[in-house]
């Protein structure tokens, strides 16, 4: 989708519950998660549905994040 804001404008106004920043160009549903896989370098593959044109990685950074976030799910 196409939006008029910035990333950092979306992640304050979406429910943290729901939806996970994965890197500084991607926002991610826990309802689009389809599985996740051990990557190169230490980074987690995220494979959605519906898939989209690319691939979404984890960022190194926001993995410890991620983790505890699907914990909590």
């Amino acid at each position: 989708h196409i939006l008029d804001l910035t990333l950092d404008a979306i992640q304050e106004a979406i429910d943290p519950h729901r939806f996970f920043r994965v890197s500084r160009s991607q926002i991610v549903s826990i309802d689009a998660i389809e599985n996740i896989s051990k990557h190169l370098n230490n980074r987690l593959k995220i494979n959605l549905n519906p898939k989209p044109a690319f691939d979404t990685f984890v960022s190194r950074f926001r993995i410890n994040y991620f983790m505890e976030w699907l914990e909590g799910k």
